[in-house]
Order: structure tokens, then C-alpha cells, then sequence
């Protein structure tokens, strides 16, 4: 018996897209057709948390890829962080790309967790150009490991307790962890 297409969603996409809503324009920018797509992502975002979605013919397609230009979204690009496993998709733009791996379906997988905690400490730092902060961490093979250890020096440095994980000042913590 044939089933046809399952997708299947990436654990904690709806803790993501809950914490950071507010903090970020949430945008789904995809090389995928929009009819393929857009069904997707009604099932996935139920309580329609993202902003835009923009699909294949919002990209140029180069060198064999489709890639995302991201002057198109006539946004400051100070501001603009985009989370993507290919770097090629986002090669007009590389200083806004923030690399996390590719999902294969593993149930145990926790990037959207760390990855979630790392968007919102950039959003509540008030930095003011993102694309240094994503510089930084595309220097380490795993950027999202990276931030964490940061995090979690950190909080051994400042002998914090595990219900008390608020630094003092954003701005001090942010200054360490980068």
C-alpha cells in the first residue's frame, strides 16, 4: 500500500518559532516551488508565526543552485541572519549566513534548541551588525557547539546555579560567549 509523501518536522521547529516570534521577522526562504512548499509549511507553522515565505522564483539560479538574494528582502542586512545548511544558497550574501547541519531525520536531534538560545541571546544584545557575531562562530567547525561551550564557561565562571541562567548584563554575557 502506497502512502505517498510524509514530511516529517524537525524537533523543537515549534519551540523555535515560539521563542523567537517578536524577537525576529521569521522568514521561510526556499529554493523549493511554491506549490510544492507552501502546503508544507501551513502544516508545519499552524499558529502562523512566519512572517514571509518566499520560494524558488525569488531566487537566481547560478552555477547550478538556486541562490537566495537577499536584497530582495529590502531589509537592513545589519539586521538579517540567515540559518541555512548550504552555504551555496546563500553565496551573494556569505557574511549573513549562519550554517547549521543538515537535518536527516534523527528524532534526537537538538540544533533548533541551541540554535533557538543563540538567536535570541544576538536578539536581547542589541547587536548592532549580526553578521560580526556570525563571523566569529563560522570560524569553528560546529558553530552551534561552540556557542554552547561558550555559554556554558560562562555560567561555570560566574558560579551560576541551573535555575538561575540570567546573566547580569546581556552585553557582559554576550561579550564573553563571542
Amino acid at each position: 500500500m502506497s502512502t505517498g509523501w510524509r514530511f516529517k518536522k524537525r524537533p523543537a521547529l515549534d519551540y523555535m518559532l515560539e521563542n523567537l516570534v517578536g524577537l525576529y521577522e521569521i522568514v521561510v526562504f526556499t529554493a523549493e516551488p511554491g506549490m510544492t512548499i507552501f502546503p508544507v509549511i501551513d502544516a508545519l507553522d499552524k499558529k502562523n508565526l512566519i512572517s514571509y515565505k518566499l520560494v524558488r522564483d525569488s531566487t537566481h539560479f547560478v552555477d547550478g543552485h538556486h541562490v537566495k538574494n537577499l536584497d530582495r528582502l529590502n531589509r537592513d542586512l545589519s539586521k538579517v541572519i540567515v540559518v541555512d545548511w548550504n552555504e551555496e544558497s546563500v553565496k551573494f550574501h556569505p557574511d549573513n549566513h549562519f550554517n547549521i547541519p543538515r537535518w536527516k531525520g534523527q528524532d534526537e536531534d537538538t540544533s533548533l534548541v541551541d540554535l533557538t538560545s543563540f538567536l535570541k541571546t544576538i536578539a536581547l544584545t542589541e547587536i548592532e551588525d549580526v553578521r560580526e557575531v556570525l563571523k566569529y562562530y563560522k570560524q569553528f567547525p560546529d558553530p552551534l557547539a561552540e556557542f554552547r561551550n561558550k555559554q556554558r564557561e560562562y555560567y561555570e565562571k560566574q558560579d551560576v546555579t541551573q535555575t538561575e541562567k540570567r546573566p547580569q548584563t546581556i552585553k557582559k554575557y554576550f561579550d564573553y560567549i563571542m
